[in-house]
């Protein structure tokens, strides 16, 4: 299975989250998923293959794949069953206990910790995410409950400090151990205000308050007990350090779940293997050439010199088309990079990219359909061609091996991906324009209008013989993203 979801990540950029899924009731060891992406860009914005090459696509795009973490209500992450987040830990930390000099035990426990914090974070968003849905009576009885879920883990968090805290146990667990409070905390602080903000306008609100607050005061009162950075009012330099501080930790924390990549060329073997093939037929071209000649001529004469010369000349050109001939044809085949991906040194997947130029008369009849240019559009398509370009994602995950993965049941892999538009802009006009209309007192007023450029694109995504299509619209100028919509077909 495919999912997927967009949003606009800063004034450039947006990102596509695709989650591949594993369908663990496949019989097939190997699962297979597929996304091409369709990106029409105005001609006014001079991109083609010759200002705007695959190799800068690549630049533009950044992916980060991790592992899906695992999911978990709010309420299970230190319930009493033996498969729950808490339990793991605590069996985690006892095993170190047991063996403080053993290192494997030690990363475990590391492993362990940073996991429970990541689990904390993502069912924390995905509480208030339901949380802001429901309507305002209910969203304050559901509130206090949440809050005293968060309280019930951070309570259970903390509790392990004593054992942690045994002089025969590393200092790097210790501190690893920390950083895993630290993250917990800032997660509920982050999303108790965003709680607050979404429901400050409402009848409910000071109930709300009145539940998060508390909360909100406690976790900053461990903080400062702990030491870990915290924000204050007119202290612009200490909250820079702060931020700072904070990215720097959701990196260390979140590594856990990220995967290890290897890239290499798709198609290596075979491009060499042609390449040399080309070289060798060229090469027999010349040879023959020269083979007759010299039994035309039984001396080294000028004649034969210059029938020497020319055909090792045809020779290198034969070559040269050949390869040409040999890349274009490895170029359908095959894809322009591989990345092999590995967690804990298991190999889980494959993912195969590759972008081209594509004509319009090349497009699936699905997308062609999809695209539906309104009238005035499609009259200047027909003069100046709407650029589009082919993104391809060819996925391939090791469903046994995902399985086997120490500790608990991940369900397959996110890969977010970045795309950043700054290239895009360089040939657009100003953002702002004087716009006039009439008025009987002064004959005219002037205003000013913003231009924008529509950036469409077209996603199809297919696992287990099961296809979709999505359509987005982005529009940006030179100042940046002004608006990005999924647009559902009609």
């Amino acid at each position: 299975m495919i999912e997927t979801s967009v949003k606009i990540h800063d004034k450039f950029s947006f990102e596509f989250k695709i989650s591949f899924i594993s369908d663990k009731t496949i019989a097939d060891s190997q699962e297979e998923f597929s996304v091409n992406t369709w990106l029409f860009v105005p001609n006014s914005l001079e991109i083609n293959g010759d200002t705007y090459p695959k190799t800068d696509f690549f630049k533009d795009i950044n992916s980060k794949i991790r592992l899906i973490t695992p999911d978990f209500p709010i309420a299970e992450i230190v319930s009493d069953n033996p498969e729950s987040p808490k339990n793991k830990l605590i069996r985690a930390l006892h095993e170190a206990l047991h063996d403080p000099a053993s290192d494997e035990k030690g990363e475990q426990f590391v492993h362990d910790v940073k996991i429970f914090a990541n689990i904390c974070k993502s069912s924390i968003r995905d509480e208030v995410s339901r949380i802001v849905l429901l309507p305002n009576a209910d969203g304050a009885a559901r509130s206090s409950l949440f809050a005293a879920d968060l309280q019930h883990i951070v309570q259970f968090y903390r509790s392990l400090y004593p054992f942690v805290q045994r002089k025969d146990l590393s200092n790097e667990w210790k501190e690893y151990f920390a950083y895993g409070d630290n993250f917990i905390s800032n997660v509920i602080e982050q999303h108790a205000f965003r709680l607050m903000r979404h429901f400050e306008n409402q009848t409910n609100y000071p109930e709300i308050k009145t539940v998060l607050l508390p909360l909100i005061g406690n976790e900053k009162q461990e903080r400062r007990k702990k030491k870990f950075p915290n924000l204050e009012i007119g202290n612009p330099e200490n909250n820079n350090w702060v931020v700072m501080q904070w990215g720097i930790l959701k990196k260390v924390i979140e590594s856990v779940l990220f995967l290890h990549i290897k890239s290499s060329r798709d198609g290596r073997l075979a491009e060499q293997l042609l390449y040399s093939l080309a070289a060798g037929v060229s090469m027999l071209f010349a040879t023959i050439v020269t083979f007759k000649a010299q039994q035309h001529y039984e001396k080294f004469t000028l004649p034969l010199f210059l029938i020497i010369v020319v055909s090792y000349m045809f020779k290198d050109r034969i070559k040269d088309l050949m390869r040409y001939y040999f890349s274009s044809q490895l170029g359908k085949r095959y894809f322009d990079r591989k990345r092999k991906l590995s967690t804990r040194g298991v190999e889980i997947g494959v993912i195969k990219e590759s972008v081209e130029y594509v004509s319009e008369t090349k497009l699936p009849e699905e997308v062609f359909n999809l695209r539906q240019r309104i009238p005035i559009v499609e009259a200047e398509n027909k003069i100046y061609n709407e650029q589009i370009i082919l993104y391809k994602k060819l996925v391939t995950l090791s469903v046994d091996k995902i399985s086997s993965l120490k500790g608990y049941n991940y369900r397959g892999i996110n890969d977010i991906l970045k795309f950043h538009l700054f290239r895009l802009t360089e040939k657009m006009s100003d953002s702002m324009l004087p716009l006039h209309v009439a008025d009987e007192q002064h004959g005219y007023l002037t205003f000013s209008g913003e231009k924008v450029y529509p950036l469409h694109f077209i996603l199809r995504g297919e696992s287990n013989k099961k296809v979709f299509y999505r359509k987005y619209r982005l529009l940006f100028n030179r100042d940046g993203i002004k608006k990005l919509e999924e647009i559902v077909a009609d």
